[in-house]
């Protein structure tokens, strides 16, 4: 077993609070600025699938959550 593994899922998980928190203050100054919005809203939606991802699929490749992989993959192809 790796042990940095629950790594990826920690650092996922506070980037994706740290974004609320920057959108929420932009949110709050009413500098609504729609580039920076949908960017943060980009970057916390991957942060949060990836957080989720590395923690459904630690040390497993089963599929534990199939309904789960049609929203990446949809949430994916959003991009």
């Amino acid at each position: 077993m790796e042990p940095t593994c629950p790594i990826l899922s920690v650092v996922s998980f506070t980037a994706a609070l740290l974004i609320l928190f920057a959108m929420e203050r932009i949110i709050l100054q009413n500098v609504w600025n729609t580039g920076i919005m949908m960017l943060s809203a980009w970057l916390f939606l991957q942060c949060l699938v990836t957080g989720v991802n590395s923690a459904v699929w630690a040390h497993s490749t089963i599929d534990k959550a199939s309904a789960w992989c049609d929203i990446c993959s949809y949430i994916h192809l959003i991009e």
